[in-house]
């Protein structure tokens, strides 16, 4: 049980925040590096 507990906890932490995280990431940086870099020098 205090496995599952911990896991769980952590599961849920880690997977939201990973989640987020790893879905944030990729479009902030590339729209907001590629884009404006891309766009004005274009």
């Amino acid at each position: 049980m205090p496995e599952e507990s911990s896991s769980d906890s952590d599961s849920d932490s880690d997977d939201g925040e990973e989640d987020a995280g790893s879905t944030e990431p990729p479009p902030p940086e590339q729209p907001a590096a590629e884009q404006p870099a891309t766009g004005p020098s274009s």
